[in-house]
């Protein structure tokens, strides 16, 4: 499903669309930096098609609405959507130099984490063997 943004100044106002294709699935007004309601939407989404739902993506257009002025929307958007679907967030994801410098893991570390688990783990290497030469 996509997450988009319509512009409607003469109406209602401006509005977030969430489609499948070309079907209308759900819409409500847009509220600038919204993206905590973008988790809240993706979880009742997940919560009503289960694993048929695999990504909500956010288009180019509702990005300026979606992520705002905050410095973390555009990395909770892609935390929200590794940590309801599985996402595969392929873009390259925007560190957090708040976070970093008190030493905390900033959102797109915790991503990059959470990305990880699913990687196998390399083989440890096999301890050296010791002669008896070598102990004494």
């Amino acid at each position: 499903m996509i997450w988009d943004y319509e512009s409607n100044q003469v109406e209602e106002g401006s509005r977030i669309l969430i489609k499948h294709k070309d079907v209308l699935v759900f819409s409500e007004p847009a509220r600038f930096e919204e993206y905590p309601r973008f988790g809240e939407v993706a979880e009742i989404l997940k919560a009503r098609y289960g694993d048929r739902l695999t990504d909500l993506v956010p288009t180019a257009r509702s990005e300026s609405w979606l992520y705002g002025n905050a410095a973390d929307g555009e990395a909770s958007v892609d935390w929200f959507r590794v940590h309801c679907f599985g996402a595969n967030v392929s873009k390259p994801i925007r560190e957090l130099e708040s976070d970093s410098t008190f030493g905390k893991l900033t959102d797109a570390e915790i991503i990059a984490n959470i990305l990880a688990i699913g990687e196998s783990p390399t083989e440890p290497e096999p301890a050296p063997e010791t002669s008896p030469r070598d102990t004494g």
